[in-house]
């Protein structure tokens, strides 16, 4: 029993001696040096990445990073700021120190890709990349001037591998997306319509006819041409256009600024799999693409814009309401002795509920959309408002267009719009309904 309490203690000892040492060993590994770069109090000047994807040459010049290499392309500062950040300061996830490491183990003798930078003060450094470790999330990597090897994060390493396509510059639009004041936009080559903006905020229809426009409408086409980034580039020149549809546009967005800057975009074929249109910058020989859910200009019609609402009057503006249809008129009549808002029909006094429901449906009828063929003709519904303050009513007719829709005449003047027939319908029913109430 001695014999055995001896042997217990021995192995209690030796787990704490092997602890101990595993202990320290992982201490040491904690302390390594991962240091990779370490130059926050210098400026890097140019950056070289040389791989399978070919080589990018970068060169910061007093306005900034450019790219030299594979052209000079405009390029996102953001992106080349992101690898001199990086090389100024790079710690690696771990370092290995072998004494003569066979750099073949490590796919190091003949490396996937190289970096290369030089700082400010001439010093210059050269990275190289080997494979990836076993665990498919790290790679190896060695300093030309240094012996160890280096396990660096995929992360870091894809970052400086990425196509030269990611580091070019996404914008598209060289006007003043904040300062623009004119928006057009043709269709196959035909001017849809343009807008214009005053500089107050509102905005005025110029084409094809000279209105005020929807103020929201125009706020919210604003919004969608500020957000517009390039997707993808896919290929330049003008052998491609008509692969592209860029030949002949399907559309063409027209914009101009504050500024008198002015840019022409045009957009070819939709790729409705991929959810992309493809578009060319006019003095641009890039074709790129531009996702659908960012911008579409398909869903940008002049009837979006129409701020064309004769009969919207605030209902205690109005002294008398007249509804026509074909010769049946009925009139709503505002009772000036009633302290309270009352409206008669026939010397009866109105259910004010529903004739304020009626009301609001007159209110917002407003144009849908947009069609000189409008000549006029024997109107099926008038409505006429009596105003308080002003002795010229405001007459608005509904003439049949076809099965779907009503031309609008304003005080007898045919008007280059039309209304939907189930509005037109809403009235007549919130009529009726009143109607049928005073006979109860």
């Amino acid at each position: 029993m001695k014999k055995f309490w001896i042997a217990a203690a021995f192995l209690v000892v030796l787990a704490g001696i092997v602890g101990l040492t595993m202990y320290l060993n992982r201490e040491e590994l904690f302390k390594e040096d991962r240091t990779l770069y370490s130059y926050e109090d210098r400026e890097v000047e140019e950056i070289r990445i040389v791989s399978e994807q070919g080589e990018l040459y970068f060169v910061k010049k007093p306005e900034g990073w450019t790219m030299v290499k594979p052209e000079p392309y405009k390029i996102d500062p953001s992106t080349v700021g992101w690898l001199e950040n990086r090389l100024k300061d790079f710690l690696a996830a771990r370092v290995l120190n072998e004494d003569n490491p066979d750099l073949k183990t490590y796919g190091l003798d003949e490396p996937d890709a190289t970096i290369s930078f030089r700082l400010d003060d001439g010093t210059e450094n050269t990275l190289y990349i080997g494979d990836m470790t076993a665990s498919q999330v790290q790679y190896f990597a060695k300093d030309s001037a240094r012996e160890s090897i280096y396990i660096l994060g995929s992360y870091d390493v894809e970052n400086f591998l990425r196509p030269v396509s990611e580091f070019r510059d996404k914008t598209i639009l060289e006007v003043d997306a904040k300062s623009i004041n004119a928006i057009g936009l043709s269709i196959a080559g035909e001017r849809d319509f343009m807008l214009e903006g005053d500089g107050s905020g509102k905005w005025y229809i110029v084409y094809p006819l000279q209105t005020e426009a929807r103020g929201d409408a125009v706020v919210e086409m604003l919004e969608d041409i500020a957000e517009i980034k390039i997707k993808e580039f896919v290929g330049s020149g003008a052998e491609n256009l008509e692969r592209f549809g860029l030949k002949t546009p399907a559309f063409t967005l027209e914009l101009g600024d504050k500024n008198r800057s002015r840019q022409t975009i045009r957009f070819g074929n939709v790729d409705e799999e991929k959810q992309v249109i493809y578009m060319q910058s006019a003095g641009s020989e890039d074709i790129c693409t531009l996702s659908l859910e960012i911008f579409d200009p398909r869903r940008f019609k002049i009837a979006e814009f129409l701020n064309e609402a004769p009969l919207s009057v605030a209902i205690d503006e109005v002294n008398k309401v007249t509804i026509i249809e074909d010769d049946s008129a009925v009139e709503f009549l505002r009772d000036a002795s009633k302290a309270a808002r009352t409206f008669t029909c026939g010397g009866k006094a109105v259910n004010m509920e529903q004739f304020t429901t009626l009301y609001i449906n007159i209110m917002s009828l407003s144009a849908e959309g947009y069609d000189p063929a409008n000549t006029g003709g024997t109107p099926h519904l008038t409505i006429i408002l009596e105003l308080k303050d002003k002795p010229d009513p405001i007459t608005v007719q509904f003439v049949s267009r076809d099965d779907l829709s009503y031309y609008m005449m304003t005080n007898g003047e045919p008007r280059p719009f039309f209304i939907a027939v189930r509005k037109i319908d809403l009235i007549k029913r919130w009529r009726d309904r009143i109607l049928e109430g005073l006979d109860e």
